[in-house]
């Protein structure tokens, strides 16, 4: 199954599918720049291999949803722009997320990885780019998370129909 995201401002594509890593990819050159791998690491295209001989089926990241936050619209109110984030979600129930411009930096990990109550199915940033994520699971929790301190802002219980869609 692939899943993707399209940044148009960076013109850069992020896809994968079961089994493999996400791969960030230069649509303009088809280059590869780096991929997410494991649920704290990122490997930069052409970076050694050698941390994945160790690693375990439990290390092993699963992206279910994933989603890039928006630039903040024109008259928000904000004392700072915050940075394009990207948040990513599996079904263990982890939320990580990452600042995009620093995605492919050596020894990026994540900004923060957020526990949720069960697996992530959809993810949703604020529609005028604050830098609030929602997140669909697999439980019908919808969870409300700050994406630059990763505090769970809200719990929205009780949803039997689909989440976000």
């Amino acid at each position: 199954m692939l899943k993707y995201v399209i940044r148009a401002s960076l013109v850069q594509f992020l896809g994968g599918t079961f089994g493999y890593p996400f791969q960030l990819v230069q649509l303009e050159t088809g280059k590869l720049l780096g991929q997410l791998r494991g649920t704290s690491d990122v490997r930069i295209a052409g970076q050694s291999a050698a941390t994945d001989e160790g690693a375990s089926p439990e290390d092993a990241y699963s992206v279910e949803a994933l989603a890039f936050s928006k630039a903040m619209s024109p008259g928000t109110a904000a004392a700072q722009p915050s940075p394009i984030l990207l948040a990513a979600g599996d079904l263990k129930g982890k939320l990580l997320i990452y600042e995009a411009s620093k995605l492919l930096a050596r020894g990026s990990g994540p900004r923060h990885q957020v526990t949720l109550t069960s697996g992530a199915t959809r993810l949703s940033w604020h529609p005028l780019g604050l830098p609030v994520v929602a997140v669909g699971q697999t439980d019908g929790v919808v969870e409300v998370v700050n994406g630059l301190t990763g505090e769970v802002l809200s719990k929205c219980l009780g949803h039997q129909e689909q989440i976000l869609d």
